[in-house]
């Protein structure tokens, strides 16, 4: 039996880095990035005014990055002038989110491997994060039926 494991990341890490000075762990809250209040440092390095900052949050999360692994961080509100996170972690690097839709169906056709007309295939689409799963199109389908037999 043929058993392939295919992980997808829909985020490009970008070069800017965000690093916690002052937070208050116990309640996820980052009250400084790099020395500055957390909303201005967040909204600097992805280059608006603090007021839309947090619209930006699932365009632009933060994430822990330890080699080609990115373990997001999502920004959940602001609060003042600092961040709450659903997790918190102290050197973030900034992120961008990419299209799921079509990093998923490349990543399916490139792992596709010729099998015998008498193998099944079954898989399961998972999302380990609340926030992007509500944001999938209702087209995934799509998406899962380009998988080759």
């Amino acid at each position: 039996m043929l058993v392939q494991i295919l992980k997808t990341q829909s985020f490009r890490v970008l070069p800017r880095r965000l690093v916690a000075t002052k937070d208050n762990e116990p309640n996820r809250r980052v009250l400084e990035f790099n020395g500055q209040p957390a909303v201005a440092a967040y909204a600097e390095a992805i280059g608006v005014h603090v007021e839309p900052a947090a619209s930006r949050f699932m365009v632009n999360p933060v994430g822990l990055v330890a080699g080609d692994e990115i373990f997001v961080r999502s920004p959940q509100r602001v609060e003042g002038a600092s961040i709450n996170f659903y997790i918190v972690g102290s050197e973030l690097a900034l992120l961008e989110s990419t299209d799921i839709v079509a990093d998923t169906q490349a990543a399916l056709e490139s792992c596709a491997t010729p099998r015998p007309s008498s193998t099944s295939i079954g898989f399961c689409v998972s999302w380990n994060c609340a926030r992007r799963a509500n944001a999938m199109p209702t087209d995934i389908g799509l998406v899962v039926a380009c998988c080759p037999p």
